[in-house]
């Protein structure tokens, strides 16, 4: 289904790509206004308009269990590395009496 029509029957909340602004999508989104012509547009669904509704979608569970999930994957490379770093300056080491 084209991101228009979605948009239209309220699946998505906001539209982004190379999209014509015609009269008939103008009486179902909000199209911004171009400074430089590219060929990209960006739609909003005209009734959401509350910034914390915007703010919740970019918050959700998905977004939580990526990110904790590349913090324990950097923990454990990190771990890694340090244990073969440790082991060649510990063994490189001078002790000075």
């Amino acid at each position: 289904m084209a991101l228009m029509d979605q948009l239209k029957k309220k699946q998505v909340d906001l539209a982004i790509g190379a999209t014509t602004v015609t009269a008939e999508r103008e009486k179902f989104s909000d199209f911004s206004h171009p400074f430089y012509t590219t060929g990209l547009g960006m739609a909003t669904n005209t009734e959401s308009t509350n910034i914390l509704s915007f703010v919740k979608g970019l918050f959700n569970w998905q977004l939580l269990h990526a990110v904790s999930g590349l913090v324990v994957l950097l923990l454990i490379i990190e771990t890694i590395i340090w244990f073969f770093e440790l082991k060649k300056t510990t063994s490189n080491s001078v002790v000075i009496r």
